[in-house]
């Protein structure tokens, strides 16, 4: 089952693809955000279902690749999805053989409900003659990069977190509490921070979300948020992969919170380089679900060291991709890459920060490099936070 969702933000595209897979985790989602990248998926691949915004970028229409699909195929069941829900336009919809309209903003459980008769297919006859061996092993699965992409909904809520983080018109602090009040995991996360020693704030101890946004600041209690959302393992089910996404995110964490620690130490901008730590394993993540994805689609069982392959194969990649797929900005790209290596002749503090917060994370020997990097930075010996510390978080920076 083939799906091209045409919608331009990004929050939604996050909020579709959740319901589609929670119909059925099979479904190959397809992604477009104009006209044009529409009709060309459509050709390209054997699209079942349409899901369209009505208002796409540069003032285009959705009714205008619904008119251009309808003039080829009448069958193709089109649902249209918009913010408008006055009589003309349910009456141009109408017109155009528009299956289904749904109003934003819109009941999830509602939406799926209306959307589940048309991810039903017929169960397919038993076929004896069927040839497994013709069916991808996992190494040729995993290496189908654009199209196993295609299918993911990678680490739901991180892309539409980071769409906030670097979008330059960011919600208030308000905005923000009053969106996640209810939400016990962020509350409790944001008020811990905020009364953690990386502020290093005088006074009594914080005790409401408000409060601690306030102290965070928008781009740092929306990391958080980000943090939150690439800790999701939830689309995972094999042991081994639970198992690994778990160790990514603490890898991940510990390596943010060194760099938040150096940044504040050398006034440079914290939540800059914690988000840049929190996304040094997007890769990594995202050939654990390709895996998943390979045993729902009925693979044959894997073993750990193919995993581990397939991880040291691909995880470059997947991540390159994601960070193209995700429109990260060049500056954060560059400060994810520096963890790696920051590049010989290298001054930029916050490139070198990196990658001594990397240094730091590692469990491997890096004392010849971090001394390097520490006289680059000018820093001294006691002006690093220990390695060794199990919450480097909690250590006066």
């Amino acid at each position: 089952m083939h799906v091209l969702v045409v919608e331009d933000d990004i929050a939604m595209q996050e909020l579709l693809a959740t319901l589609l897979r929670g119909l059925d985790s099979r479904v190959h989602i397809h992604h477009a955000e104009t006209v044009a990248t529409g009709l060309t998926l459509w050709r390209q691949h054997p699209i079942n279902l349409l899901l369209c915004d009505w208002n796409l970028p540069n003032q285009e229409s959705g009714l205008t690749l619904v008119k251009a699909i309808r003039a080829k195929d009448c069958e193709l069941p089109i649902v249209m999805i918009t913010g408008r829900g006055d009589r003309a336009t349910v009456t141009d919809s109408l017109r155009n053989k528009v299956n289904e309209f749904i109003v934003k903003p819109f009941d999830p459980s509602a939406v799926m409900e209306r959307l589940k008769r048309y991810l039903t297919e017929p169960e397919a006859e038993p076929d004896s003659d069927r040839n497994t061996a013709d069916d991808p092993d996992l190494e040729t699965f995993v290496a189908q990069h654009d199209s196993v992409l295609a299918r993911l909904t990678i680490m739901p809520g991180a892309e539409a977190a980071l769409s906030s983080i670097t979008h330059a018109d960011q919600p208030s602090a308000l905005e923000l509490a009053q969106q996640w009040q209810s939400d016990m995991a962020i509350t409790t996360r944001l008020i811990r921070l905020a009364n953690s020693s990386l502020m290093r704030r005088s006074g009594g101890a914080i005790t409401t979300l408000r409060d601690a946004i306030a102290t965070l600041g928008v781009e740092m209690a929306l990391t958080q948020v980000l943090a939150l959302a690439l800790a999701n393992t939830s689309g995972l089910r094999h042991d081994t992969l639970q198992s690994l996404s778990k160790t990514f995110a603490e890898q991940s964490q510990q390596l943010a919170e060194y760099a938040a620690l150096l940044a504040k130490r050398l006034k440079l901008n914290v939540a800059n380089c914690y988000t840049a730590g929190l996304l040094v394993k997007i890769g990594d993540c995202a050939v654990l679900e390709a895996i998943q994805l390979y045993l729902d689609s009925g693979g044959e069982t894997i073993t750990d060291e193919e995993i581990n392959s397939a991880l040291l194969k691909h995880a470059a990649q997947y991540g390159n991709q994601l960070k193209i797929k995700w429109r990260l900005p060049l500056a954060l790209r560059e400060r994810i890459g520096a963890t790696y290596s920051a590049g010989a002749g290298q001054v930029n503090p916050e490139l070198l920060l990196m990658r001594l917060a990397a240094c730091l994370a590692s469990s491997d020997d890096h004392s010849t490099e971090q001394e390097k990097l520490c006289r680059q930075l000018r820093l001294a010996p006691a002006d690093l936070p220990c390695a060794s510390a199990s919450n480097p978080q909690e250590q006066q920076p």
